[in-house]
């Protein structure tokens, strides 16, 4: 019986554990970064978003990263955006990765270039976005 009990808790906390968005309802007071005008991203990568607040960057070897914040709520809806706007713009989409409501990503390559933009939920209405860059 106490076995029972134990398996009906697991399988409802499992059945729940999926459904909301960790960012959907987190309220979003401190969390919201102020643009850095050294974080832009370069002219050749597309943001795919609108008006995103890019933040910071950091470099990695030959390999270079961007980190912004912009308007959105579904990890899965921002990211396909973001890959349809690469797509458009002659970027070859390699994958595509998911694992909602906590991320969704998808892999490039240009002719130079290899790539991801992966998609995390910050808070209510908010989404984090960062975009990965090297040479092939």
């Amino acid at each position: 019986m106490r076995y029972a009990a134990v398996l009906a808790a697991v399988l409802a906390l499992t059945a729940c554990s999926g459904e909301a968005d960790p960012g959907s309802s987190v309220p979003c007071d401190g969390k919201l970064k102020t643009a850095a005008a050294d974080a832009a991203l370069p002219a050749r990568l597309p943001s795919g978003v609108e008006s995103p607040v890019m933040y910071d960057t950091q470099k990695l070897g030959a390999t270079s990263l961007w980190f912004g914040q912009a308007q959105g709520d579904d990890v899965v809806v921002v990211r396909d955006a973001i890959s349809g706007v690469y797509e458009k713009g002659g970027f070859t989409i390699e994958s595509r990765d998911e694992e909602p409501p906590a991320e969704a990503e998808f892999q490039w390559t240009n002719d130079e270039e290899e790539g991801s933009v992966q998609v995390t939920p910050l808070c209510a209405g908010h989404v984090t976005i960062r975009w990965r860059a090297g040479p092939r």
